[in-house]
């Protein structure tokens, strides 16, 4: 028995890199390239549920920002959509945007509070509503006119949740800036 070898379970020709095909064909084998490159499609294939944001839904994007000022008169539950879906806690180290932000959402509460309101309602499964509350109710200037802001949304025509809670926030920032004037009603 001496000069019997074991017959392997494995062909001389298969091996971990060869393409196996349906049964009756020969496997081929495959050079490093085709292996690279089939790695790199499962790795894309596992990571795209996790992009998280297409381009018109990045965090922290100035671009977002500057459309929505641009178009203040005429924003589109879209354009505000993607401006709301900007807000994230990763932008707090980005001065830049928190400031621009800041006064983009009250340039949106003085001149279209409806589209603020409704788009957050609509849309409150992809917006972080706390930190837009939170955003409104710490205005970066002392200069907005929050009496009058507060005043058009309490004027508008719609009952969802976001109008309480951006008069609330507004109340929040009116006691801050005016800490005097906390207990007058407007």
């Amino acid at each position: 028995m001496s000069g019997i070898k074991k017959a392997s379970k494995q062909k001389p020709s298969e091996s971990l890199d060869t393409v196996v095909g349906p049964p009756g064909l020969e496997p081929a084998p495959m050079n490093m390239g085709v292996l690279i490159m089939r790695n790199i499609l499962i790795i894309v294939i596992i990571m795209i549920p996790f992009k998280g944001f297409s381009q018109s839904g990045d965090i922290c994007n100035l671009n977002a920002v500057k459309a929505v000022n641009q178009h203040i008169n005429k924003l589109s539950d879209r354009m505000c959509l993607e401006f709301l879906m900007a807000i994230n806690t990763n932008c707090t180290n980005n001065v830049e945007f928190q400031e621009y932000s800041n006064e983009t959402i009250f340039n949106i509460l003085a001149k279209n509070p409806l589209i603020l309101c409704k788009t957050i309602d609509k849309h409150k499964s992809k917006i972080n509503n706390e930190l837009v509350f939170r955003m409104v109710s710490d205005p970066i200037s002392d200069q907005i006119d929050l009496i009058m802001i507060k005043n058009e949304i309490k004027k508008l025509k719609y009952s969802g949740k976001s109008k309480q809670e951006l008069i609330k926030s507004i109340d929040e920032a009116i006691a801050k800036l005016n800490p005097e004037n906390q207990h007058r009603t407007y």
